[in-house]
């Protein structure tokens, strides 16, 4: 058994069993929390307990990638999959820009919905391969260490000597949403410094960022 903290949030009755299903025949520890509404999900996850969020984009209360953002700078160490419907470039975009790990298609197979756990647990973005999530968008799955447009301007920012107010003020966001991105970064890059962020980034020469 794979022992993550989880918090399922969907508003419908049916798609949290189907999750719980999935999860405890993928051998994960059943979820610590489900969640129905954004104020149940923000209540579910405990201070420094919860490792992953699967959130349905239609939860209520969510207000889209704005209610994520400030779940992930409360809790900057939790890692967020989104369940989709329909889905667009744009849209996914806009998530994964407030530091989303990834995303699935609602219709996606058990198979998959335990892929994406996987790779979000190991600090790797996942983006379904279903429908309109991949052709269609011009999407792929990205791969171990690729970071977001968003998680890269902030590092290039920084590599300039910036602190996290001038990054926000030059970027036009928040603080705490450049902390959010800071530490999504981290993850994908494998380290725990700004130093060591910015080494990365250098020596890959600006490379290609998931989108």
């Amino acid at each position: 058994m794979t022992f993550f903290s989880i918090v399922v949030a969907d508003s419908d009755s049916l798609s949290r069993i189907g999750l719980r299903a999935v999860l405890r025949d993928g051998g994960f520890r059943e979820p610590i929390g489900d969640a129905t509404s954004f104020s149940e999900l923000a209540a579910a996850i405990p201070d420094e307990s919860s490792d992953i969020a699967i959130v349905d984009i239609h939860l209520p209360g969510l207000n889209g990638p704005d209610g994520l953002s400030k779940i992930l700078q409360d809790h900057p160490s939790l890692k967020v999959c989104v369940l989709f419907d329909v889905v667009t470039r744009e849209i996914v975009s806009e998530y994964l820009d407030v530091g989303v790990m990834g995303y699935v298609d609602k219709s996606c197979t058990a198979a998959e919905i335990l892929d994406a756990i996987a790779a979000i647990s190991e600090g790797r973005p996942y983006l379904s391969k279903l429908g309109e999530t991949s052709s269609d968008c011009g999407l792929e799955a990205a791969p171990a260490g690729a970071l977001t447009r968003q998680q890269r301007k902030v590092l290039t920012v920084m590599a300039a000597g910036k602190s996290n107010k001038e990054i926000a003020r030059e970027l036009g966001i928040c603080e705490g949403t450049v902390k959010v991105h800071v530490n999504a970064a981290y993850r994908a890059l494998g380290v725990h410094n700004r130093v060591a962020a910015v080494s990365v980034l250098r020596d890959r020469g600006h490379s290609p960022v998931a989108a």
